[in-house]
């Protein structure tokens, strides 16, 4: 999601919302996409507690690993030496 839709379903300016995404909300632009400079405490500790349930199911099923399914966002584009 771009700044620019952001500030337009919002009714707000694109340098407001340039403003509380980068400076209150300490997010930076990385790949074209904003993304958490740095993680604040209660997400570091979501990460742990997230991990810490993770461990337990595993050590109670020694299958449960196999099925975790993981994805990211992929870009995949076709290019033509011809063109």
């Amino acid at each position: 999601m771009t700044i620019e839709i952001i500030a337009e379903s919002l009714n707000m300016s694109v340098g407001s919302v340039f403003t509380i995404m980068t400076e209150d909300l300490k997010k930076k632009k990385i790949c074209a996409r904003f993304m958490p400079h740095t993680l604040t405490t209660e997400q570091k500790e979501h990460r742990i507690a997230s991990s810490k349930d993770l461990i337990a199911a595993a050590d109670e099923d020694p299958n449960f690993l196999k099925t975790i399914v993981t994805g990211d966002e992929s870009w995949c584009l076709e290019y033509d030496p011809e063109t």
